[in-house]
């Protein structure tokens, strides 16, 4: 199987957009996840131990999303929000293949959580659309569409 591979720079550049909307909206945490559960970036506080389980959920909870707009005539939907008591979550798409996935919780507005992934995914979605036109690497993990290349 083969994947993109994302580079120190590239990693960088992703980390730096996922900080600047989790300083902008007063979320918690930020995961960039592939569709196949892969986690590609994670930042801002917590969740570092469940960080693959909440990205193999994320992938799961998506792709049984999709599938349900598809039953109601829709494509796909971009956007999935979840609230609870004390958290909320977010789920977006970018592009065809990467899940930006956000936790805040009750201080934060879901409404400012919403636009300012809106316009993060947005970023991303271009950053990921130039990956992929680079040249494919064999990927080590078969579920993978990207895979990162730290230094």
């Amino acid at each position: 199987m083969m994947a993109y591979e994302l580079t120190q720079t590239d990693c960088d550049t992703l980390t730096a957009e996922l900080q600047a909307m989790l300083d902008l909206s007063e979320a918690a945490v930020a995961i960039l996840c592939d569709r196949g559960g892969s986690v590609l970036i994670k930042e801002g506080v917590g969740f570092d131990d469940e960080q693959e389980l909440l990205a193999a959920l994320v992938a799961g909870s998506y792709a049984a999303t999709r599938e349900l707009a598809g039953v109601v005539g829709e494509r796909d939907f971009d956007s999935i929000v979840h609230q609870g008591k004390g958290k909320g979550l977010l789920m977006h798409a970018i592009g065809s293949d990467v899940v930006l996935f956000v936790v805040f919780n009750h201080e934060a507005s879901p409404g400012l959580v919403k636009m300012y992934a809106d316009r993060a995914s947005r970023n991303l979605e271009a950053m990921f659309d130039e990956i992929s036109q680079r040249v494919a690497v064999v990927a080590r993990d078969v579920t993978a569409t990207f895979q990162t290349h730290k230094l």
